[in-house]
């Protein structure tokens, strides 16, 4: 019989399916992109639960650390004497750690709606998501910033004002 315009060949209709990997292999099998997504587009419920409070829980973060940097009250000195008397002084004790925890709260945004694109539309992204990795080291480094700056002797005069 023959083909119509635009019909697809049959060799083109079928679509080749990767072989699943062997029964009982190692994480890292399955922690390649390619079964990754799978694995986490099957199981929804779960994963998009847990990937959708995080997705949360740093929208917040972005708009809280975004309002505090950007706050007039940040400029209010921190003492009536020395150098934290000077409003642009007593700003400078948490300008850094702000502005690293916005930049750190929007990069993991953008990551977590990645991976909420993985789990929810099931596009295989998950290498965007391995080499946006180094993320999570800078998320450690910033938060030992902040907790240095918060416990320091200027910031705990700044914190009581």
């Amino acid at each position: 019989m023959p083909k119509s315009v635009g019909e697809p060949d049959e060799d083109e209709s079928k679509e080749e399916k990767p072989q699943p990997p062997a029964e009982n292999s190692a994480w890292k099998v399955y922690l390649k992109p390619q079964w990754l997504t799978i694995l986490l587009s099957k199981n929804k419920c779960i994963y998009g639960l847990a990937i959708t409070f995080w997705y949360l829980a740093n929208f917040i973060g972005c708009v809280a650390v975004i309002n505090l940097y950007s706050d007039k009250d940040r400029l209010i000195p921190c003492d009536v004497t020395g150098k934290l008397a000077v409003p642009s002084e007593a700003s400078k004790v948490y300008d850094l750690p702000l502005l690293m925890l916005a930049l750190w709260h929007i990069i993991e945004w953008i990551r977590t709606t990645v991976l909420l694109s993985v789990v929810c539309i099931g596009v295989n992204w998950v290498s965007i998501w391995y080499i946006t990795m180094p993320n999570t080291l800078f998320g450690l480094v910033t938060y030992a910033i902040v907790h240095m700056s918060y416990f320091s002797e200027d910031g705990k005069i700044c914190a009581d004002y």
